[in-house]
């Protein structure tokens, strides 16, 4: 039976948008103070809400483009990616396309109905914020200060259920505003990260790079423990001794296999154990692994690197 390919879902890229959000979010908070012109509160105001809104886009997308099971049917038809098919040759660049173009459609709507489909796709519980109705408020005025110069319209009315006597009364973002957005904006993501931990937490790079190998390599001899060192979640080191010690008994394929995923880790560590000539034909190899590692590194071409020194042993 086929082995099922690895998720590359990696929790940190998962995570990275929110954290950097909230980050962001508690800088500007430190400099509201200084907010005393009323165009300098309505930029931050827009800002603010862009930065809530593309973090949520980010995730969901990241995490979409990894479980494109996920996606609707409607999403993947050959006639909107009719020449992608064509003219793609790996597989993932038609997936993002796709993906963007849903969370693009999904995100018309209410803040609120997102945030729900969010947590539907993502596959945790419902992000049950009470303040929903004053989240979907500040998104309607986001909309009214970048298209109807703050001016209550029907769309804001229907969207907030606010009273029709309030159509045509002219809103403003004070600095008392801006800091309650800030505060619900990050109320909202801090337990979304929460439940994304709870949830993906698992999925460390270390074992995604684990997942990797041993989809590719079944022999025993060729066991992720006996040939890597991780340190902190990274890969710190290969074990050329061992690849040495068992490198007559590997199969072409295996040969093969192993110096297109070394190559991207370090090339010079090939040459002590392998030899061009010992590399079987690509099409003798199960086309599937190669076109998987030729796929996964072209969407990470550093997942093999880290910032500390490797060793080789």
């Amino acid at each position: 039976m086929d082995k099922k390919k690895p998720i590359l879902l990696f929790y940190e890229n998962l995570i990275e948008p929110i954290q950097a959000t909230k980050a962001e979010l508690n800088l500007i908070e430190s400099e509201i103070s200084l907010l005393n012109r009323e165009f300098l509160r309505k930029g931050v105001f827009a800002y603010i809400f862009a930065l809530f809104e593309s973090s949520l886009s980010e995730c969901l997308t990241r995490y979409l483009n990894e479980l494109p099971s996920k996606l609707p049917m409607q999403y993947i038809t050959l006639r909107k990616n009719k020449d992608e098919l064509i003219n793609r040759t790996l597989t993932y660049k038609i997936i993002e396309s796709c993906v963007e173009e849903y969370i693009m459609n999904i995100s018309y709507g209410t803040t609120s109905s997102f945030l729900l489909k969010f947590c539907e796709l993502l596959s945790i519980d419902d992000v049950n914020i009470e303040s929903s109705k004053s989240i979907n408020e500040k998104k309607e005025r986001r909309n009214l200060l970048l298209h109807n110069n703050l001016i209550i319209n029907n769309k804001y009315l229907e969207n907030t259920k606010s009273q029709a006597q309030e159509k045509g009364k002219k809103l403003e973002i004070s600095k008392e505003y801006l800091i309650e957005t800030i505060n619900e904006t990050r109320e909202i993501i801090s337990v979304i990260e929460l439940k994304l931990s709870e949830k993906y937490s698992k999925f460390t790079k270390a074992k995604v790079i684990k997942d990797i190998w041993n989809y590719l390599f079944d022999s025993p001899i060729l066991s992720f423990e006996d040939y890597w060192m991780i340190k902190d979640n990274e890969i710190v080191g290969f074990n050329s001794k061992t690849a040495k010690k068992w490198s007559n008994n590997y199969s072409s394929s295996e040969r093969t296999l192993l110096a297109l995923f070394l190559q991207n880790f370090n090339p010079y560590t090939i040459d002590s154990f392998l030899k061009f000539k010992d590399l079987n034909m690509f099409v003798s190899i199960t086309s599937d692994k190669v076109e998987y590692i030729l796929e996964v590194f072209k969407k990470y071409p550093l997942l093999l690197q880290n910032s500390s020194k490797r060793a080789r042993i």
